[in-house]
């Protein structure tokens, strides 16, 4: 009854929860196999180390969150070394760049478009031309028609976002941000968080990519 006070919205005019009716058929697995101790090494071997994009920071294919109030200067500091790593630079301040370049989707959902074209702009005569190493998905830069208008909390906006994502292949893929990506996202909401993380899995698993997300904080009160 709480919950249903608290969010109204998540509840049909029956009392019941939104997708409760919604039901998964029952799947039948193909072994019920679970892991020994004698399995641990052999598991482990196949794994491999974990690779890094970025030492430490960009794991491959693993999700991470860059966190911040407005204004901290996430985008700029995650734009500016994605371009570097994505331009053949070996190194980035103190992290250096283990693995060949990667291919890069940078999803900007939150700055205007004059804001990222220029830092585009710059980094390349900074770093070096990225070539088609880097590419850039724009809100504000990429006519709706195009394929600029983007909504993760839609069925609509998530088969959008995964024609973009088949279509450049990338190795990372950043969003930038995760409030303006998914419309009318809630902090607070465990429920919202869910559906982050779900589409972020799904590119890791799937697409085995490496999964940036790029979160403003709301600045703390007195």
């Amino acid at each position: 009854d709480m919950d249903r006070r608290n969010h109204p919205t998540d509840y049909n005019t029956d009392g019941t929860r939104k997708g409760a009716e919604e039901k998964i058929p029952p799947t039948e697995p193909k072994s019920l196999t679970p892991i020994y101790v004698s399995d641990i090494d052999r598991i482990l071997a196949e794994l491999g180390d974990v690779e890094y994009w970025a030492d430490p920071l960009f794991p491959a294919q693993s999700i991470i969150q860059v966190v911040g109030y407005n204004g901290h200067g996430k985008s700029y500091f995650l734009s500016s070394i994605l371009m570097s790593m994505c331009a053949g630079q070996r190194r980035f301040g103190p992290y250096d760049f283990n693995k060949s370049p990667p291919k890069v989707l940078y999803m900007d959902f939150d700055n205007p478009g004059r804001t990222v074209l220029s830092r585009m702009k710059k980094f390349s005569k900074q770093f070096g031309d990225p070539s088609d190493k880097f590419a850039l998905w724009s809100a504000a830069a990429i006519h709706p028609d195009d394929g600029g208008s983007i909504n993760l909390n839609t069925p609509e906006g998530v088969a959008m976002f995964e024609r973009w994502v088949d279509h450049v292949k990338p190795d990372i893929i950043a969003i930038d941000t995760i409030r303006n990506a998914f419309g009318g996202f809630d902090e607070n909401s465990a429920q919202e968080w869910h559906r982050v993380n779900s589409i972020a899995k799904y590119l890791r698993d799937t697409k085995k990519a490496t999964v940036i997300l790029v979160h403003h904080r709301n600045k703390p009160g007195e």
